[in-house]
């Protein structure tokens, strides 16, 4: 994707419901979408339908970990969106 093609998948996420599973935030992931991700995160959009949870960041590090490529960065990335949470990412 392209940045319009991925500030228009930020809108689109952010405005209308949509169903997330693992594929969606695996591709995200390797496609560097961090700002589709950060929105999902942000409009608690990150809810996991099959065990009615949201997808933790603990998740979304080990999918970046996966990666292999970028892991540092890509992790960086997600510590600086800010996002106020109960979770501990310092674990």
């Amino acid at each position: 994707m392209n940045l319009r093609e991925e500030k228009l998948a930020s809108i689109l996420v952010s405005l209308y419901p949509i169903r997330v599973d693992e594929r969606i935030i695996e591709r995200a992931v390797k496609s560097d979408m961090f700002d589709v991700l950060k929105v999902m995160w942000k409009c608690n959009i990150n809810y996991n339908t099959k065990f009615k949870n949201n997808y933790s960041f603990d998740y979304l590090i080990s999918k970046i970990n996966d990666c292999m490529e970028g892991v540092q960065e890509k992790v960086e990335k997600v510590c600086k969106w800010k996002i106020k949470t109960k979770e501990n990412l310092l674990r």
